[in-house]
């Protein structure tokens, strides 16, 4: 885990990995810088899951530098809702690798997410909240490395009673996002292991360089 409030990663350090998950509830150390280097990653071929609160636009929340300037981000930054008791609403991409498995997702009684406008170019939409607001997109074509957009607050109810149910499927949405932004596609018994940026409060998961092993060893880390 890296909290990226007070020091950021180096392009170096993330190209250990092959997928970051990056959300924020303080403000980075130093956002432009951590933006560009999150776009140099991804230009270099690696993947990266976003989510909220990474989407708000204010408050120094959001992803700066390039990221922002050219529209790494799957949609236009908006500002924050809680509406509670959210679910899993319109699915548009049901074959999509990120809803495998996923049965059920319920926001909790905050159900926060980031009130995010239009797509930016290249991004689509997988699917949306119970009330319309969009939830989850990707962005596949636009750049070298895939992105994908998870337009909830990463930590659950273990860790908050208002966050979402840790009886649905969101650490599933999340793992299923990692490994379809990630450039090798594991086998089910591969050795997968995850390291953690972000923000004092919220964090960035990066998955380790995929190894061609059998093993059924898992190595993870909690986010949160």
């Amino acid at each position: 885990m890296l909290d990226v409030s007070s020091s950021t990663p180096t392009l170096a350090q993330l190209q250990a990995y092959d997928a970051v998950l990056s959300f924020s509830d303080y403000g980075f150390a130093d956002t432009t810088t951590f933006g560009n280097v999150l776009a140099d990653y991804v230009d270099a071929g690696g993947g990266v899951v976003q989510a909220t609160f990474s989407f708000y636009n204010g408050y120094d929340l959001d992803i700066g530098g390039r990221w922002k300037a050219q529209n790494y981000n799957v949609w236009q930054l908006g500002q924050q809702n809680n509406p509670g008791n959210l679910t899993l609403g319109t699915i548009y991409d049901p074959s999509n690798p990120i809803l495998a498995g996923v049965t059920s997702f319920n926001g909790g009684s905050a159900s926060f997410y980031n009130t995010v406008g239009s797509f930016n170019p290249g991004a689509v939409a997988v699917a949306d909240w119970s009330n319309g607001a969009p939830l989850i997109a990707v962005n596949t074509s636009t750049f070298a490395g895939k992105i994908a957009g998870l337009n909830f607050y990463p930590p659950s109810s273990d860790a908050r009673p208002d966050f979402w149910l840790s009886s649905t499927d969101g650490a599933r949405l999340m793992a299923n996002s990692l490994n379809f932004v990630t450039k090798q596609v594991p086998e089910p018994n591969s050795l997968l292991g995850l390291f953690a940026i972000g923000t004092l409060g919220a964090a960035s998961t990066l998955k380790r360089k995929l190894k061609p092993s059998k093993s059924t060893e898992k190595q993870t880390t909690k986010v949160g």
